[in-house]
């Protein structure tokens, strides 16, 4: 499943980004986390600062079902897209051996079963699998999806948008 890291022509365009987009999105997954609690209101749980959710999380279900009814937007946004501060990330779940986690990746290609991405965040258990590593994914199993441009959100962010409703 795992491509060498800086094995796709793209990688360049990743690690040429602004470092002010990457900060950023970090910032968005780390204000994410409920550093001081193990479980919220949501059904969400808290683990060294990696959120986790049951598989039956009503807010988990609704998030990745508002990710895969809004593929067919986010992918012919990706396609049309010639501007290069516009960002396009996704979560997926990863698998090495009998682990998985749930990673951001950066969307370097779309071709369905065979796109491509860079890993965005920094995975809590893997071994092999690491941060800026080039992975091949499904694009139709995206969990969340999200276009950023210049440090603020256009769209998706599913699963934050419904907990902070939630949370109101």
């Amino acid at each position: 499943m795992c491509a060498t890291e800086k094995g796709h022509p793209n990688f360049l365009r990743f690690v040429g980004m602004k470092t002010t987009i990457t900060a950023f999105f970090l910032l968005i997954v780390l204000a994410s986390c409920n550093f001081g609690s193990n479980q919220s209101g949501s059904g969400e749980m808290i683990t060294e600062g990696v959120r986790g959710f049951e598989e039956d999380n009503p807010i988990l279900l609704e998030s990745i079902k508002r990710t895969r009814d809004s593929l067919p937007y986010f992918i012919s946004r990706f396609k049309s897209n010639t501007d290069d501060l516009t960002w396009f990330s996704g979560k997926f779940e990863v698998h090495e051996g009998s682990l998985e986690e749930h990673i951001w990746l950066e969307i370097l290609e779309i071709d369905g079963e065979n796109s491509v991405g860079v890993i965005i965040n920094e995975p809590y258990s893997f071994q092999k699998i690491k941060y800026l590593d080039t992975i091949n994914f499904d694009i139709s199993k995206a969990e969340d999806i999200m276009i950023l441009k210049d440090g603020s959100i256009l769209f998706g962010n599913f699963l934050e948008r419904l907990l902070t409703k939630d949370k109101e």
